[in-house]
């Protein structure tokens, strides 16, 4: 079958001295990159690696990350990125039930993963990009070994096992969802049926972790269509500001969108030429139009997306929204856009009838198999996403909540997405979020966690009051609690669970 891999080496032939990768100061054509996929999935090879077997890799933004992903899709094997922020316990519990039989990682984590491995029964072949040591292969080795125009046919059937994916587990324990060949060749075919999307001429900034879908999704694109992939391993405004000038970036993330403020926190932020930019991507939640205004000013060229899905890949929607549009309808930046070519929406009430409001069951062509040794997440071929949506006449799809985010307060129910839009408005408001706590009249009661912007002051009662001129009384605060922080995920995601703990200890 005709993969990812083969698609990526048609543009290394076609293209081979553009830039395909940037990290720093490293520079790599597609050849270059190419010819280290080559040397790698050789190495891997002689290591006995086959069509089928599970590779973990744990790598930060860089090309390390790259090449591996695509030496393992040569391969014919199933590629599984692993989260770096895992500590001792998670990575030996992903490592036992996925059984990977070939581990390569940072070298950051050589005493995490010796003492996660020697407690399995069946450890993995490890490889680092280190320095020679004991029991453990070297990144550098297996390039040197490797030969760098090596060939390799497999026969890949469509339903193959290609990729498989850790969701972010905001649930409980994380799930690790299974993608095919075929899914991986609906994810870089989209985009080339969405009026341009993505071109050869593009390059991407990229800075939250490649290991979620998002990240492995936007290399596909970008490394798909001949562009250039620009990663950095945070977000740092200064950083952010300079390379989005110095490599003429076309395509850029504000995930969460209120990382528009920091951006205008740089002093030189005004004087920096953004006008390469085309497309913003303003997602993760928390849109308003004051932010989508402070985005249209920084990039004068730029037309704003919002997008919406899930490590699953049933559930797709994309918002293009120009100036015009905008300047039109400002309120329409809040919506999560139409669903895309190939994805199917149902809006399920309560009573289990389809309605303009509930949660949302979708399904695609692209979308996962199933999740690894875990019953399939169906219901009559559809996927149910756990998530709350409206759709307007129009066709736009507003996200409103998690399911299992929804605040019951005094028999009434409170969308927590609702709240904290209403809160961003407040100039003084950083960050926000809003959750339930238990409360003896009201059984929840809708409680405000708010970060301030520097320098800035407000109070409870402020905070109430502009809810209240805003939303049914029912729906306000009834606590407000001020932080410097609040505990996010990898990218961006608040952590509920960890926040609604912290306030009991509290």
């Amino acid at each position: 079958m005709f993969g990812v891999y083969e698609i990526f080496h048609t543009n290394a032939r076609l293209y081979p001295h553009k830039t395909a990768l940037v990290k720093g100061e490293a520079r790599l054509s597609y050849q270059t990159l190419d010819r280290q996929v080559a040397a790698l999935a050789n190495a891997l090879y002689d290591l006995g690696c086959r069509e089928g077997d599970r590779v973990g890799f744990m790598f930060r933004n860089g090309p390390e990350f790259v090449v591996t992903f695509y030496a393992v899709q040569k391969l014919g094997a199933v590629g599984i990125p692993f989260g770096f922020l895992l500590q001792g316990d998670e990575l030996l519990d992903d490592l036992r039930r996925t059984g990977c039989q070939y581990f390569l990682f940072d070298q950051t984590y050589t005493k995490l993963v010796r003492e996660s491995v020697k407690q399995l029964s069946q450890p993995p072949v490890l490889v680092y990009n280190g320095a020679p040591a004991p029991e453990i292969w070297s990144f550098a080795q297996m390039l040197e070994r490797g030969k760098a125009d090596w060939q390799y046919a497999v026969s890949r059937a469509p339903e193959a096992l290609a990729l498989m994916l850790f969701t972010s587990g905001s649930t409980g324990r994380s799930k690790c969802v299974m993608h095919t060949q075929q899914n991986l060749l609906m994810f870089v075919t989209l985009p080339m049926m969405s009026d341009n999307t993505f071109v050869r001429e593009d390059v991407m900034l990229y800075y939250a972790p490649l290991f979620h879908l998002a990240g492995v999704t936007y290399l596909l694109y970008m490394l798909s269509v001949g562009g250039t992939m620009v990663v950095v391993e945070r977000f740092d405004a200064a950083n952010i500001l300079g390379l989005l000038e110095k490599e003429r970036v076309t395509q850029f993330f504000l995930i969460p969108p209120t990382l528009v403020n920091r951006l205008e926190d740089v002093p030189e932020c005004r004087q920096k030429d953004l006008s390469s930019v085309r497309y913003v991507i303003a997602s993760g939640g928390g849109n308003t139009p004051e932010l989508g205004r402070k985005i249209y000013a920084l990039f004068p060229r730029a037309v704003l997306c919002n997008t919406y899905g899930h490590s699953e890949r049933a559930a797709n929607t994309i918002l293009f929204l120009s100036r015009e549009k905008f300047a039109e309808n400002p309120e329409l930046l809040t919506s999560v856009g139409k669903a895309t070519q190939f994805s199917e929406f149902r809006l399920v009430d309560g009573t289990g009838r389809d309605s303009s409001c509930g949660e949302a069951y979708a399904r695609s062509p692209g979308m996962l198999a199933g999740y690894w040794e875990t019953e399939p997440p169906f219901v009559d071929g559809w996927f149910p996403t756990g998530d709350i949506l409206r759709r307007d006449e129009e066709g736009y799809y507003f996200f409103l909540d998690r399911k299992k985010d929804m605040i019951k307060t005094g028999g009434e129910n409170v969308y927590a997405a609702e709240v904290e839009n209403v809160i961003r408005l407040i100039p003084a408001v950083s960050a926000c979020a809003v959750v339930g706590m238990p409360d003896e009249v009201y059984g929840s009661a809708v409680t405000a966690v708010v970060v301030l912007r520097p320098g800035a002051s407000l109070t409870e009662e402020e905070v109430v009051c502009h809810c209240r001129r805003r939303l049914a009384s029912y729906k306000k605060p009834r606590r407000v609690y001020f932080v410097e922080s609040l505990p996010v995920s990898a990218v961006g995601k608040v952590q509920k669970a960890l926040l609604r703990q912290r306030l009991l200890e509290r």
